[in-house]
């Protein structure tokens, strides 16, 4: 047998699923209440780590909004988690 191999980069994946019309509030809360709540387990992760919560959001219309509260933008940002967001519109044909 061989060495084992030790990688550079990885990922854990947590996901929600798919919904229509999606909740984008009550989605990241979900991630979140399926994750450890010490802080200091983030911090120590967030030293050694890059966190983000991915988040795809197609849009219905060329101009939507979406608002996240105080409380969860401080709860992402004490687990030191960015969010990122791909976000998609639809196209002049679609609406037409």
């Amino acid at each position: 047998m061989g060495r084992p191999a030790v990688w550079k980069t990885g990922s854990w994946r947590l996901s929600t699923g798919w919904r229509g019309p999606g909740d984008l509030e009550a989605q990241i809360w979900e991630l979140l209440r399926k994750v450890a709540d010490d802080v200091a387990i983030w911090q120590s992760l967030a030293s050694r780590y890059q966190g983000d919560v991915f988040c795809g959001w197609q849009m219905n219309s060329g101009n939507e909004g979406v608002f996240l509260p105080p409380p969860l933008l401080q709860a992402l940002g004490e687990r030191r988690l960015a969010l990122n967001l791909d976000v998609y519109g639809t196209s002049e044909e679609d609406e037409a």
